[in-house]
């Protein structure tokens, strides 16, 4: 499995779990229905921003590793090139 692949992974397994805790917290709440809710709304909102916050950072730094793989590359053909003369 490729890293971006487990990545996928990663974020839906996140995803799955924060439904299933949404649907068990509802179904089991001591409290109000609409304080309930209410609560969770906001915890899967802060949930939802978290994951975001992740995902930008990862793919920050996946297009910061790109540039970095594209310009040893890069420098390899310059010197195979050189070296070719």
């Amino acid at each position: 499995m490729t890293r971006q692949n487990g990545m996928l992974h990663l974020f839906a397994g996140i995803g799955v779990g924060a439904a299933i805790g949404w649907a068990v917290g509802t179904l089991y709440a001591p409290q109000a229905g609409r304080r309930t809710r209410r609560q969770l709304a906001s915890k899967a909102e802060d949930t939802l921003d978290t994951v975001r916050k992740h995902a930008a950072r990862v793919q920050e730094e996946a297009l910061d590793l790109l540039d970095r793989g594209q310009a040893v590359i890069e420098k390899g053909a310059q010197l195979y090139r050189a070296a070719s003369r």
